[in-house]
């Protein structure tokens, strides 16, 4: 696969910045802070996946609604198999990496790929694919499903956590007493510079969670139940903990995700992990250094808990599939490492690996790309290769691949600059066609009026080297 020193760069600058992000939440106080603003992920992934589009249509800098739509539905494809094969091996090797490295790394390592290819997706760059995939459907109309069913994920998982989030308060009441002193005196502690957070009690609810995604909706809820002081004291922790590092943003914006993916079986798993991570990263820390009885203690606490986590909440409780693996963290704690090495080259390895498997619409010849409309070509000009630039050459070249069969492919990519470089023009009607060729890449690009930038693969690559010395010759 080929990668150009500018993928590499922001490879290596993206990776290492990760790492960083993590080691400098070393100090006990700061580990409280999210490794990934959440809140700035989904501002990124809005003017991504929505306003550069939308903006395209209105300044046809994408060709219209066609050419915007395919390339929509490319895009999508390519996440699509590029998360499963990630998400896929993550799965495989997340219980061997929950021995050696800390939750708050599991739980980052569920969100990098979200964040490379949901959010800076349309600033990137891909290397050349090695695995090259033609669809052979009507991209337009699996573009109106994926569309559809992802409105519908999206409505559907908000409306669940507006009517949990309203039932839940119907009949809550504020916190009086002793508990709510010990709330006050949990975000002391915690130093939390922000608006005092509400403290209510709710029949509604068997476990302990907090559940808003502003600070001025944020509220934090307990039981109808009679807790120790200790007890409310570690509660307290572990939910002002989920807010200090915006587990509940994070939520909501796996659940953004997980609606554009709709159809990937493993983002939905992958979600479900993710909040699992974010679950014992919570214990690690509300445990910090605490002496074996308030392990026990704390034991006790899930135990007594019952899973009640609905909408955009974090909560105290765990799943029965994770309890058994959290009571024996939370017993047995083990000394684990920070992760961010791993954090960072997970990153850059994404980031390098982007568009190697990739996805191809159906075969049409050059001729075709070139005139879709069915114009004939006019004119072939300029071609420069291995530094000569002869028009005779360029028309001779033409008739030898105008009928080449080519793949139009998802993506963009950077054709090096070299002496296998070609580079000529054809003219049809009042319109203009630049072409880009490097092996079996190619780059068409058309002019005037939209300018759109359209990426093509032939099915077989031509033997340049001979097609040259048997070109060259004929004009001799």
């Amino acid at each position: 696969m080929h990668i150009d020193g500018f993928q590499l760069f922001i490879a290596l600058v993206f990776g290492a910045l990760l790492a960083i992000k993590l080691y400098s939440g070393e100090g006990k106080e700061r580990k409280y802070l999210p490794i990934l603003d959440p809140t700035l992920l989904l501002c990124y992934f809005v003017a991504a996946l929505i306003l550069t589009p939308f903006f395209g249509l209105v300044f046809s800098n994408f060709g219209g609604v066609k050419t915007t739509a395919r390339i929509l539905f490319f895009e999508t494809v390519r996440v699509l198999l590029h998360t499963s094969l990630y998400f896929a091996l993550l799965l495989c090797l997340m219980p061997l990496l929950r021995r050696f490295v800390s939750a708050r790394t599991c739980a980052a390592l569920w969100l990098v790929p979200n964040v490379l290819y949901l959010v800076f997706n349309s600033n990137m760059i891909a290397g050349f694919p090695s695995v090259l995939l033609p669809l052979f459907v009507n991209g337009n109309r699996l573009l109106i499903l994926w569309l559809i069913g992802a409105a519908g994920v999206l409505a559907w998982r908000v409306a669940q956590h507006l009517s949990f989030r309203r039932a839940l308060l119907a009949d809550a009441v504020p916190a009086e007493g002793t508990v709510l002193e010990l709330w006050q005196q949990a975000q002391r502690e915690m130093k939390r510079e922000k608006t005092d957070i509400p403290l209510l009690c709710s029949p509604r609810t068997a476990t302990p969670l907090s559940i808003g995604l502003l600070d001025r909706t944020l509220r934090v809820v307990l039981p109808e139940q009679n807790y120790s002081e200790d007890e409310l004291r570690l509660i307290f922790r572990h939910e002002l903990i989920h807010i200090n590092r915006r587990d509940a943003q994070t939520k909501l914006f796996l659940t953004v995700c997980t609606a554009v993916l709709w159809w990937n079986p493993l983002m939905w798993l992958a979600k479900r992990r993710c909040a699992e991570d974010l679950e014992l990263g919570c214990d690690e820390f509300a445990l910090l250094d605490e002496p074996e009885g308030q392990r026990r203690r704390y034991a006790q606490l899930l135990l007594r808990t019952a899973g009640d986590e609905r909408g955009f909440t974090t909560c105290l409780s765990a799943s029965a599939r994770a309890l058994q693996y959290r009571m024996e963290n939370v017993l047995h704690p083990r000394r684990r490492l920070l992760g961010g090495v791993l954090l960072g080259a997970a990153c850059t390895v994404l980031m390098l690996s982007y568009g190697m498997v990739s996805i191809a619409g159906a075969p049409q010849t050059l001729a075709q790309a070139v005139s879709p409309d069915g114009a004939v070509v006019e004119q072939v000009d300029a071609l420069s290769w291995h530094g000569a630039e002869e028009d005779e050459i360029a028309r001779r070249l033409w008739s030898q691949i105008s009928d080449a069969e080519i793949y139009e492919t998802a993506g963009a990519y950077r054709l090096p600059l070299d002496e296998r470089t070609l580079a000529f023009t054809c003219k049809r009607g009042e319109q203009f066609v630049r072409i880009g060729i490097w092996d079996r890449w190619l780059k068409l690009e058309t002019y005037p009026g939209t300018n759109v930038l359209r990426y093509y693969a032939f099915a077989e690559t031509p033997d340049w080297d001979a097609l040259y010395a048997e070109l060259s010759a004929g004009t001799q």
